[in-house]
């Protein structure tokens, strides 16, 4: 059969694993690829820069023209609607079956499966179920009479939605390696760096995130599971034979913790793929899962850099996130032992949150200048409410929201957290913009300096374009030290700023 993969913004591991499965079983699969420049995804939203990006258009008529069996969407709440406008074409043109899967379908499929030119959606991990549906479609039937009983695929009969449990993989180990082929054909200096996961599943619900909903679905001990070290050392070695990457980045959202796999991984990994590497760490409770023993054993393997959430140094803020709570006095204790191993580090706050005061944001700044000596960079994301979350559960509880602005968010009507996040107000988000320089500037300036500017930013506020600004202090920020993060910045960087022709 001919599969139709639609994807937007970067490469995505799930595509490249459902492209590889399919891939196995003797069907054609073509990807077809917006990297949204200057649409939002990854960096700055400009929208008369991004007409002239625009590839929605050269998409359909590709797949039009192409007329594959069936059409996968990968989406998250951001590009649901860009998704869905592509969908809607299609189906004008050929009675194509339309398939949507990602995140965003995973948390609101009943939302998803009511627009009229979805046939199905893939709820949960989705490689057994989709190769499944396709088997079903392989033998010719109608889509009224193939089965309706496969985990994890929401089906349309009778204007009514049949739901089946969430698919997850068990055994990632039995998955094939991903196809990144798909992706670095459309955008070849993608394979200067190399996207791979040990584990899936995270075993935090911070209440900003989508596994705050998920972890309510699964439980916490099933979607927790670990690659064995041997199968990761294959995938990249077999990755090295065939691509010239010089960075790897660890993508789980957790890298795996056991000492004992750790010990072997180090051994391993050292010794047989050798190229420089970077991970997110659990902060766990109180960080005890950072200790000396397993920085040694990461620095032993290659790793250079590191990344612990922070969410904010306000434990107010923390507290009302529904993140797991620490004190920052250990926060900056294991900053100075990541720092003894010579690890880059990096950390986040989120800014726009909800009772968010004044005294929280200039808080912030003070630990930022605290923490400069040990931290590299300070990432600023904007709060995003997303479907189902403990967080937008909670605003629409304590009407920060409105029943009508929620309903956006199911349908994905929202804007990107890179952008502005949830926050509507234009005087609010004009004071934050101010504030999240000022948290870029806290790794580039002295102490001295920076408390000056922090009590004279007006200064920042005369100044025009003050997104693209704070965009160049990202840039020098990750640019100041030659680290397989900075690589990667440069990477998406160069790619967002470049025309492509992909589809």
């Amino acid at each position: 059969m001919k599969i139709a993969l639609v994807a937007s913004g970067n490469q995505q591991l799930g595509v490249e694993y459902i492209s590889a499965i399919m891939k196995d079983k003797g069907h054609d699969v073509r990807l077809f690829f917006d990297p949204k420049t200057f649409g939002g995804s990854l960096f700055v939203k400009i929208d008369f820069i991004n007409q002239y990006f625009n590839l929605k258009d050269k998409i359909i008529d590709r797949i039009i023209q192409w007329s594959p069996d069936i059409v996968g969407f990968s989406c998250m709440t951001h590009n649901f609607q860009w998704s869905l406008s592509i969908a809607n074409e299609i189906k004008k043109q050929a009675p194509i079956p339309i398939i949507f899967g990602g995140i965003h379908p995973t948390s609101v499929p009943e939302v998803v499966l009511k627009q009229e030119s979805i046939d199905f959606v893939a709820v949960g991990e989705a490689e057994d179920s989709f190769a499944e549906l396709v088997s079903e479609l392989e033998t010719g039937k109608s889509l009224e009479n193939i089965n309706k009983k496969i985990n994890g695929i929401y089906f349309k009969e009778n204007g009514e939605i049949i739901a089946n449990p969430p698919a997850m993989v068990g055994n990632l180990d039995a998955l094939p390696f991903p196809d990144k082929k798909i992706f670095y054909d459309k955008v070849p200096s993608l394979s200067n760096s190399y996207h791979i996961s040990a584990s899936r599943g995270c075993p935090n619900s911070c209440g900003y995130c989508c596994n705050s909903y998920l972890n309510k679905v699964y439980s916490h001990e099933e979607r927790r599971r670990v690659r064995s070290v041997d199968n990761i050392i294959e995938e990249l070695k077999l990755a090295k034979q065939k691509y010239n990457y010089s960075v790897i980045e660890f993508i789980d959202e957790i890298f795996p913790d056991n000492i004992s796999w750790l010990e072997e991984f180090s051994s391993k990994y050292s010794q047989e793929i050798g190229i420089p590497f970077c991970i997110a760490m659990d902060a766990g409770h109180d960080f005890k899962l950072v200790t000396s023993d397993r920085l040694q054993l990461l620095k032993q393997a290659g790793c250079t850099d590191v990344g612990v959430g922070l969410t904010s140094a306000s434990k107010n803020v923390r507290k009302y996130m529904g993140t797991k709570q620490f004190s920052n006095e250990k926060f900056i204790e294991v900053l100075k032992m990541c720092k003894s191993y010579e690890f880059t580090f990096a950390t986040d706050i989120i800014i726009g949150t909800p009772y968010e005061t004044d005294e929280d944001l200039s808080y912030n700044l003070e630990f930022c200048r605290t923490i400069s000596p040990y931290v590299e960079f300070v990432y600023t994301y904007w709060l995003t409410y997303y479907p189902k979350t403990f967080v937008t559960n909670k605003a629409l509880r304590h009407e920060q929201i409105s029943q009508s602005a929620y309903n956006d968010i199911l349908e994905g009507k929202g804007e990107i957290s890179y952008h502005r996040g949830s926050v509507v107000k234009e005087k609010e988000r004009d004071k934050l913009l101010t504030y999240q320089i000022l948290v870029d500037l806290s790794t580039l300036l002295s102490a001295k300096k920076h408390i000056w500017l922090e009590k004279h930013q007006s200064y920042i506020n005369m100044l025009p374009a003050k997104t693209l600004l704070h965009w160049f202090f990202v840039f020098l920020n990750m640019t100041k030290k030659d680290t397989p993060n900075s690589q990667m910045f440069l990477l998406i960087f160069k790619n967002v700023f470049k025309k492509t022709n992909c589809p």
